[in-house]
């Protein structure tokens, strides 16, 4: 019986537009389970050269229920579907494939796969169409699966699963591509509001979009720049100001790489030493966080001694994968203090001083006290100095 469901151009519509509504692949898989009659359809990522592959479902079952038939899958019966194994030649040649044109209905109902695991799900029938594949035989396949009351796919429908492959290919590259644009975006967003520095996020005439806490906190402290009333910063030097928009066009006028522009602002408080504002162009994958008019990433550093030996520090940290007190160490002995007065000034024994050393040097593959000092002036050189 023809599926009244069926209708290539609708299909692929839909297709394309479940991407753009809920930007999940399981919309996806929905629509085409309910054009199919398939009660059970999954996306597959199965690794032929190692025979193992796993499974995310859109079924007719709760959450719960889906979680533990994919969990089953992966760890027992990935490797025992006769189905997908029996399959990859086609996968290779025409992107698809169905059950009964590999594996005999008789063969197919004696099988541990189907007596121990579809049975329990009510499928009977199943076809699966390649949307993604490397060289190394990993391949992504959207099963279709139906129940033995829906019956086998019929002529008509392995003909709309021929044409629909390559547009569900390209959805599904759409999918993962994007998804891979949501991941580094929540990353960045993660950092920005973590960061222990003050950032600011400007627009490209340079209002503020958004600033996280830090910057908030230096921006509130500081008597030479604030944020005033609005989104613009307000700069208590007309000098300081022309300073900011100067660094501001630069960085519009330099359209491949633009470099990074500093502008120190002076506090009109003498307790307070002033700050350095790095102007950088905004990354092309962040442009839409938090508006898609950020063009500009602004760093704050307080120039007080004591935050820049935290941000030394942290550097040191993340670069050479320096402990907290090896990273003390090293900036103390940079600072032309000798191991006993460095010692003194950490209130640690001099034996453990000479023990980070030498774990300091360990880690930059250094040999010398001179040579560690020329190391760290190298990755500390950009940070601003008091």
């Amino acid at each position: 019986m023809p599926n009244a469901r069926l209708d290539l151009d609708g299909l692929v519509q839909g297709l394309y537009g479940s991407l753009v509504d809920a930007m999940q692949f399981e919309s996806a898989l929905a629509q085409i389970a309910r054009a199919f009659n398939s009660h059970f359809c999954a996306i597959h990522t199965e690794d032929f050269g190692l025979a193992r592959g796993s499974a995310e479902a859109v079924a007719e079952l709760s959450a719960l229920d889906i979680g533990h038939v994919t969990h089953r899958y992966q760890e027992q019966w990935a490797t025992e579907n006769i189905w997908m194994r029996r399959s990859l030649p086609g996968f290779l040649e025409q992107g698809w494939q169905h059950g009964q044109a590999v594996v005999s209905d008789s063969e197919f109902l004696r099988s541990a796969y189907y007596l121990h695991f579809l049975r329990d799900l009510d499928i009977r029938y199943g076809a699966g169409i390649c949307v993604w594949r490397d060289s190394s035989l990993n391949l992504s396949v959207v099963s279709i699966n139906r129940s033995a009351s829906a019956g086998p796919f019929s002529p008509d429908e392995l003909h709309i699963i021929a044409k629909l492959q390559p547009h569900l290919s390209n959805a599904y590259a759409l999918y993962r591509r994007i998804a891979r644009l949501e991941s580094k975006v929540q990353s960045f967003r993660a950092g920005f509001e973590c960061s222990p520095i003050g950032i600011l996020i400007l627009s490209r005439d340079g209002a503020v979009l958004k600033a996280n806490l830090q910057a908030e906190q230096v921006l509130h402290a500081h008597s030479g720049v604030s944020r005033g009333g609005g989104a613009r910063l307000q700069f208590a030097s007309p000098a300081h100001r022309q300073q900011f928009e100067t660094a501001l066009l630069a960085l519009k006028l330099q359209h491949e790489t633009p470099r990074p522009q500093s502008v120190l602002i002076a506090s009109l408080d003498q307790r307070d030493k002033g700050i350095v504002m790095h102007l950088c162009a905004m990354p092309s994958v962040c442009g839409g966080f938090p508006e898609s008019e950020g063009q500009v990433l602004v760093y704050l550093t307080g120039l007080d001694s004591s935050q820049i030996d935290r941000l030394a520090q942290q550097t040191l940290q993340v670069v050479f994968n320096f402990t907290a007190k090896e990273a003390e160490v090293a900036l103390a002995l940079q600072n032309d203090t000798d191991l006993q007065g460095c010692a003194e000034l950490l209130g640690i024994g001099l034996e453990t001083v000479r023990t980070h050393l030498k774990r300091c040097f360990q880690k930059t593959g250094t040999r010398s006290q001179r040579e560690l000092a020329r190391v760290l002036d190298r990755v500390l050189g950009s940070l601003p100095k008091l």
